[in-house]
């Protein structure tokens, strides 16, 4: 996460993505290391401490609420945390159905237009598509690597 954009946001705003990120990171059946560390920020940002043991903010019946409607939102912070929730969602190098229709449902709640999905849904597909080059060329240059360790 990109935590110099997510200060910008207002608490409401903060605890609003961290719901939705966490929600992102589940809806996923395949969840990488980066989305654990992710999701254990989040909940960490939604229980308003650093804790081991989150797992009681998972079980708040708050939590299990669905989202609901972010009202009163600039575009500029709309846009932040749309572009965090999709950013997650593409680290594993793809985009699971569950994914689009999750992302749906939070361009709806941003007071996004049903036109803006199949942009953001693009823009996903395609930083799917450079996390798999980038694991691909990490791959492939270990093979040249002449450091020590």
């Amino acid at each position: 996460m990109r935590r110099e954009l997510i200060h910008q946001l207002d608490y409401k705003e903060r605890k609003w993505l961290y719901k939705a990120i966490t929600r992102m990171v589940i809806v996923d059946k395949a969840v990488l290391k980066q989305e654990i560390e992710d999701l254990k920020e989040s909940l960490a940002g939604l229980s308003g401490a650093e804790t081991k043991d989150l797992k009681h903010v998972i079980e708040d019946p708050d939590f299990k609420l669905p989202l609901r409607k972010l009202d009163n939102i600039s575009y500029e912070s709309a846009f932040i945390i749309l572009s965090e929730i999709a950013r997650l969602a593409a680290i594993d190098a793809k985009v699971a159905q569950e994914e689009k229709i999750l992302i749906s449902e939070i361009l709806q709640l941003l007071s996004f237009d049903a036109e803006a999905t199949d942009q953001i849904v693009s823009w996903m597909e395609n930083l799917a598509k450079v996390n798999l080059e980038e694991s691909r060329l990490k791959d492939a240059l270990s093979k040249h690597y002449l450091g020590g360790f």
